[in-house]
């Protein structure tokens, strides 16, 4: 039997503060202001600064933390997690901080960064992790680093070249997590039906709606697959559904596979909601190539 998906309240990433330049290292933001790196890079701040950015980043984590099972809130310090995209380090040390024990994996050749801030990590991709045995993670964070517009067109364009075509986007996360363990993070506003799916045949499934279109999710790895309603057929008072705008005007967005669903003729009609959202936008079904 297939658990429920679970709705929770809408959540606010909070906003970065508007540091004064001396804050910065004026090296390193020549570099970072153009990728605004500096929102997660502790290597971009002065020794007066740094406090500061440390004290958004323990904000961040707290708020990443509240997405984890109950369980995992008493004695952090039984517990390990893997940061999948850590960079240099902000947020992985946030959570050291809260007591638990952390690895992080990053793309990036910033490890000696990483290991310079009091952190353990290797270079790798969050697809592969093929050097780390299976389940040695208690839980996972995978924050902010899938389903930005430019996500999908990076796995086209793989695809095109023969190089690692994704049947799976979270087969090898799963594989060193603990059955017991949980996954949870943030996806970027153009978070498709396919990559919910995914996260909701590991486990049972609770997805918060989120500022800027983005959306939370945890996946309990010790619970059953989680079933997700058909949008065609849910209740529109049901919580799956949520305010949005689509073309400029107000629409009611299904959660779950990021679609704008509206009654159309005695039935009701379902467009991708990533394109809908500027002023001039019209209503189609249209869903970026997932390779």
């Amino acid at each position: 039997m297939k658990s429920p998906i679970r709705i929770g309240p809408r959540l606010v990433w909070p906003r970065f503060p508007d540091f004064p330049p001396h804050f910065y290292k004026a090296e390193r933001m020549r570099i970072d202001m153009r990728s605004k790196r500096y929102f997660y890079d502790w290597t971009a701040f002065t020794p007066e600064g740094l406090p500061h950015a440390e004290a958004y980043w323990r904000e961040g984590t707290a708020l990443l933390a509240s997405l984890l099972p109950e369980r995992f809130a008493k004695d952090p310090g039984k517990y390990k997690g893997i940061n999948l995209g850590t960079f240099t380090g902000a947020y992985q040390k946030a959570w050291i901080r809260r007591g638990y024990k952390m690895y992080g994996v990053e793309l990036q050749d910033v490890i000696d960064d990483l290991k310079a801030y009091g952190c353990e990590g290797q270079r790798d991709n969050v697809y592969d992790l093929s050097t780390i045995a299976a389940a040695q993670f208690d839980f996972g964070v995978l924050d902010r680093v899938f389903c930005q517009k430019e996500f999908y067109a990076k796995l086209e364009a793989r695809a095109k070249k023969g190089r690692n075509a994704r049947t799976s986007h979270f087969e090898n996360i799963r594989r060193v997590l603990k059955n017991d363990g949980a996954l949870i993070g943030v996806l970027y506003e153009w978070y498709t039906p396919a990559i919910v799916a995914e996260l909701a045949g590991l486990g049972g499934m609770t997805l918060w709606p989120m500022n800027m279109d983005r959306l939370a999710f945890c996946v309990d790895l010790s619970m059953p697959a989680t079933d997700i309603p058909d949008p065609m057929r849910e209740d529109f008072e049901s919580r799956c559904f949520v305010d949005a705008r689509a073309g400029g005007l107000p629409a009611r967005l299904f959660l779950p596979t990021n679609e704008i669903v509206a009654e159309c003729g005695g039935g009701r009609t379902a467009s991708f909601a990533p394109p809908l959202r500027t002023p001039k936008a019209g209503l189609k079904r249209t869903l970026p190539a997932e390779s």
